[in-house]
């Protein structure tokens, strides 16, 4: 690996007489930025703290990076230094800026595009990785600069790309380097966004030791160009070739889906019980919805089974309100365990209902196997947003851009151990 490419900039003073005797009077001495790891995942957290200042000083740090499509993104927030002249991110809190209070990667977590105005964007992590560019600015002036570097996937980390004229499915198989220990195979894909939407979660799973196929299932050459009529059998030609590679356990398949994938996840968990071993569905219904066709109509069925169409629901915002017993996916059958997530705030469903009709139907049928709905009241629909410190935001899916990468990133944390236990 190259070595952590951290670069400071001191600025003390005009000449070296200056400053070790005369330091401008908000700086104690050289302001230094001390970064515990800077070179990490993507989905690492990090120590960032500053030592230099004289005791109270405020300070703003600005953040910038570039993602893969060559849109800079940026953000900044404005701190106070402690009594000892030190300010470590992870314990301050930020008076103003991008965000408020204490996080210790708030910087990083609320990168924003800085040309266009764009109110929904999604950043693209490179699979080269991408630096954020820390400076440091006191009292309008530039006093120290430091550069992390933010890696996609681990060195080693291998991939395979799959489609459907050679493999029958559209996807890409990243695999943890060669040695790592048997570990569960995972399935992921997204909602109704469509395409291989689960590409840089793969690739982080993977670095955790997890091999992970990340599939679409609509919108990519050679797949239905809208999520209707989606055969489940597709899903369990996905799950059939992930068994079979090198270094999965096919004793312990899990399946993650999101919004909309998230259905599927449960449907695959409890209508193939011997092939999935353990399911994550986020913000998802628990009820089959319709459909949307090229109009974003909601005309026709999601999802079938040996050719026939599963019985929908036309009602995104009600789970009681199914009118036929058939809409409910029948989570009751999964035979493993089950971890949900919902955003309080969600304006696309309210998740949160759904989570909790879920669970009432485990809780009422007496499930054998650990269940859990870990519930963000402050975050909308994409507390499902997979990686965390990749920020995302989309207007009208509820929450703030803030609220959501919390969320995103306590559950982050909640999914490793989920799987960790998995694989015992």
């Amino acid at each position: 690996m190259a070595e952590p490419r951290v670069r400071l900039c001191i600025v003390v003073g005009i000449s070296a007489i200056f400053a070790t005797s005369c330091s401008p009077p908000d700086l104690a001495g050289p302001v230094r930025v001390h970064v515990d790891h800077p070179v990490a995942l993507v989905d690492a957290p990090v120590s960032i703290t500053l030592t230099g200042l004289r005791a109270a000083t405020r300070v703003t740090i600005k953040a910038s990076a570039m993602d893969c499509d060559a849109t800079p993104y940026a953000s900044q927030a404005t701190f106070t230094s402690n009594v000892g002249g030190d300010l470590d991110l992870a314990t301050a809190a930020a008076v103003s800026g991008a965000y408020s209070g204490v996080d210790g990667m708030g910087l990083i977590e609320n990168l924003r595009p800085i040309v266009g105005g764009q109110t929904s964007f999604a950043f693209c992590v490179p699979e080269t990785g991408f630096d954020v560019t820390l400076t440091v600015d006191v009292a309008g002036r530039d006093v120290a600069h430091a550069t992390l570097t933010r890696l996609w996937s681990l060195p080693g980390v291998s991939e395979r790309d799959l489609r459907p004229s050679a493999a029958g499915i559209y996807g890409d198989f990243l695999a943890p380097p060669t040695g790592v220990a048997v570990h569960p195979g995972i399935l992921v894909f997204g909602g109704s966004e469509g395409g291989l939407s689960a590409h840089t979660e793969a690739a982080s799973l993977a670095s955790h030791g997890y091999p992970t196929l990340a599939l679409a299932y609509f919108a990519e050459p050679g797949l239905p160009d809208t999520e209707q009529n989606i055969p489940l059998e597709y899903f369990v030609k996905a799950l059939t070739w992930l068994a079979a590679q090198r270094g999965v356990d096919p004793h312990h398949l899990v399946v993650i889906g999101v919004s909309r994938g998230g259905e599927a996840a449960l449907l695959l968990g409890a209508y193939y019980p011997n092939l999935v071993h353990a399911v994550i569905a986020e913000t998802t219904s628990g009820t089959v919805l319709c459909g949307f066709d090229a109009e974003m109509r909601c005309d026709g069925p999601s999802w079938t089974l040996h050719g026939v169409a599963l019985p929908y629901s036309t009602n995104f915002n009600d789970p009681s309100a199914a009118t036929n017993p058939e809409q409910l996916i029948p989570v009751a059958r999964i035979d493993g365990p089950i971890l949900l997530n919902c955003g309080g705030q969600d304006l696309l469903i309210p998740s949160c209902l759904f989570g909790s009709a879920i669970e009432e139907r485990l809780n009422a049928a007496h499930f054998p196997y650990p269940h859990q709905l870990l519930t963000y009241p402050d975050a909308g629909h994409l507390v499902n947003a997979g990686v965390p410190f990749d920020p995302i935001y989309i207007d009208g899916l509820g929450g703030t851009l803030e609220a959501n990468e919390l969320g995103v990133a306590a559950f982050w944390s909640e999914q490793l151990t989920f799987l960790a236990a998995v694989s015992k």
